[in-house]
């Protein structure tokens, strides 16, 4: 009995023979093969910048960050001021920032930019 080709490979039938080898993300000599991790290397994914790559059976999938949006392949950064889906105070001003965005409170109010609160005035006479 001869060689067997591994299931993550294609066998090419050969005069008498035959040749296993293994199958596009997969490395080895075809009857053994193992799963290429594509995300270790970025030269073996097209993943954006601001993407994480997760590694599959054979293949890999690019997903955009947290605060930006596309396909993996192609991110661009949400402006969460202009889409209103930040968390800042009524009495603050927000700043959009790359996958972010920051908070101010307006001038005579105070605290955390998320909760900002009134100053107290003493008028004096």
């Amino acid at each position: 009995m001869g060689e067997h080709c591994h299931a993550d490979a294609n066998c090419t039938n050969l005069d008498g023979s035959h040749h296993c080898y293994c199958l596009p993300g997969y490395s080895g000599d075809g009857v053994e093969c193992h799963d290429v991790n594509e995300c270790s290397n970025s030269t073996l994914n097209n993943c954006h910048s601001n993407a994480s790559c997760n590694n599959t059976k054979g293949s890999f999938v690019c997903s955009c960050n947290l605060g930006y949006s596309g396909d993996g392949v192609v991110c661009s950064d949400i402006n969460e001021c202009d889409s209103n889906i930040h968390n800042c105070d009524g009495n603050a001003s927000c700043t959009n920032t790359n996958g972010s965005f920051s908070c101010m409170c307006h001038q005579g109010f105070s605290g955390s930019d998320v909760n900002c609160s009134g100053m107290n005035l003493h008028i004096f006479s």
